[in-house]
């Protein structure tokens, strides 16, 4: 007899990925639309964390996200997708989905992609903060793909991003900016968000073709 595989508390089974255009309280966060079932599962709490097996890069990808119930968001599905969203359903939108390294071109038809969702815990007092902090100086950020670090540059206590990521992010090389990742997660189930305060500096053409 075939053991079934135990899905930890505040986690999702696999979800099929539907898409929406609607960000209404997103509130510059990436945001997560699921059916009030699904969310019952991950229990209190407004955010989340999206984990997606990548077919090619064979790794799983992470992005944390706010939640929302579809009861209190109409999804906004293009017109010939207007169904309500079903049980077993995540609508993630166009840049969602491109953080998480799914194709550009979507379709309505399965196979979906499929993607699991984990409870995220970021306290009160840190929510308000992080909200604060973005009302008075306004956040710029990106989601990258971390690649392992070169023998040379280990242990130094700095990471290397390609020009045109400074440029957006609105610093310049050897300045510090903020890396977050959600944590492994405890029995449970759930994630923690992690941050480190680090120096950057510029990849070279060496690096970004290796």
């Amino acid at each position: 007899m075939e053991r079934e595989l135990e899905i930890p508390q505040k986690t999702t089974g696999l979800l099929n990925v539907r898409r929406t255009e609607n960000r209404d309280g997103s509130k510059v966060d990436y945001l997560a639309v699921l059916h009030p079932d699904d969310l019952k599962k991950l229990g209190k709490g407004k955010f989340g964390v999206i984990s997606y097996e990548h077919p090619i890069f064979q790794q799983t990808l992470r992005v944390p996200c706010r939640i929302m119930s579809a009861e209190k968001y109409m999804v906004g599905m293009r017109a010939n997708s207007a169904d309500e969203l079903k049980v077993g359903e995540v609508a993630l939108d166009q840049s969602f989905r491109n953080a998480l390294g799914m194709r550009y071109q979507f379709s309505e038809f399965p196979p979906h992609p499929q993607v699991t969702v984990s409870h995220l815990r970021i306290s009160r007092f840190t929510h308000w903060v992080e909200r604060a902090s973005i009302w008075v100086f306004g956040r710029r950020y990106l989601f990258l793909r971390v690649c392992r670090a070169y023998v040379d540059d280990m242990e130094k206590e700095f990471c290397r991003i390609e020009r045109d990521s400074i440029a957006i992010l609105g610093t310049e090389f050897g300045g510090k900016i903020r890396l977050e990742h959600p944590s492994k997660p405890p029995a449970d189930g759930s994630f923690k968000l992690k941050s480190i305060r680090i120096k950057t500096y510029q990849c070279s053409e060496n690096m970004l073709n290796d």
